[in-house]
Parts: structure tokens; C-alpha cells; sequence
């Protein structure tokens, strides 16, 4: 198999992991609903930004301030800075990659 055949499988397999990840979050009752104040390159040397997302925790609504950082494609991480609970812990796990 070709080097690209195997970075793709494994960039599948990455994104794969990813959505199962995040399907478990939500079945444990903490998801994203919406985002305000999106700050977007915050700098452009580091390509980061900010937001606050709003998320559904344990059927409340809970918003936090989020740092965001992109790569050509996209949203790279989506990290929560504090407070730290065991859902916000969960999330930056999954979403971030220090």
C-alpha cells in the first residue's frame, strides 16, 4: 500500500475514534448548542481564535469561554478553559491536543 493509502486510513481511523468520542459525550448529556463573541484570527501568526460555546450540560444550559485554533482545513482544537468539571475535562481530552 502506498504511503498516502496509509495516512488516509489512519486519518480515518482518527476521525472515526473522534466522532465516537463525541457521540459518548453527548449520550452523557454534554454537547455544543451555539457559540457568541467568535474572535477569528485572534493571531495570525498562530492562526487561533476565541468563542464562547454554549453547551448542554445535564440539561442545563452552561457557556464557556473556548480557545480555538485552526490548520488550513479548519478548526484544529476547540479547548475549554475553566471552570474544569468532569464534562469539560471530557471535552478537551477529546478536542484538544497540547
Amino acid at each position: 500500500m502506498s504511503r498516502n493509502g496509509r495516512d488516509a486510513e489512519t486519518s480515518d481511523a482518527i476521525k472515526s475514534q473522534w466522532i465516537s468520542a463525541m457521540h459518548e459525550l453527548k449520550k452523557q448529556g454534554f454537547y455544543p448548542v451555539e457559540y457568541s463573541n467568535l474572535k477569528v484570527p485572534h493571531d495570525r501568526e498562530h492562526m487561533d481564535g476565541r468563542a464562547d460555546i454554549t453547551f448542554m450540560e445535564d440539561g442545563k444550559r452552561q457557556s464557556y469561554y473556548t480557545i480555538l485554533t485552526f490548520d488550513p482545513g479548519g478548526v484544529h482544537q476547540a479547548c475549554i478553559l475553566s471552570p474544569e468539571t468532569k464534562h469539560t475535562e471530557a471535552w478537551n481530552k477529546i478536542n484538544c491536543h497540547y
